[in-house]
This record gives C-alpha cells, sequence and structure tokens, in this order.
C-alpha cells in the first residue's frame, strides 16, 4: 500500500495533467470540454482515487474514455432535437 502522502502528491499531479490536457483539448470534442466546465479538480482527484489509477498514460486514458462517451452522449441527444 502507497504512503498516503505520496499518493495525495501523486493524485494531485494527475490531476493537474488531466485538466491541462482537457484545457488543451477543449474543441476537439464535446466531452472535454465538459471535463473542462464541469469537472472540479477535487473530483477529478477522487475520480483517479476511486479507479486506483497512478500513472499518467492511465490518468489520461481513463479520461479520454471519460470524454468519449460523455461526446456520444451529447450526440445521441442532438441527433433527438432535430
Amino acid at each position: 500500500m502507497m504512503n498516503p502522502i505520496d499518493e495525495t502528491r501523486i493524485l494531485c499531479s494527475l490531476a493537474d495533467l488531466v485538466i491541462k490536457t482537457a484545457n488543451e483539448s477543449y474543441n476537439l470534442s464535446f466531452g472535454w470540454s465538459e471535463i473542462v466546465e464541469c469537472w472540479t479538480r477535487t473530483e477529478i482527484f477522487q475520480e483517479l482515487k476511486k479507479e486506483g489509477i497512478t500513472t499518467e498514460e492511465k490518468a489520461l486514458e481513463h479520461f479520454a474514455w471519460i470524454a468519449e462517451i460523455r461526446s456520444e452522449h451529447a450526440s445521441e441527444i442532438e441527433s433527438t432535437i432535430w
């Protein structure tokens, strides 16, 4: 088991990376813009912790997956409007 202080440092760093990536990817999809607009740093931290994510690769992979799902949902909803 990881030292709680080290775990917190790693997760904070990963949360910052997710935020940076989401901001850089803001215009690429609805999902990334939703992460920027709706997820707080604390929520990202908690999601990473809940999923047991401790690497940059897994953090970005996980949030890219979330962004993709949210983009798909937005497209489905938009398609029913018209």
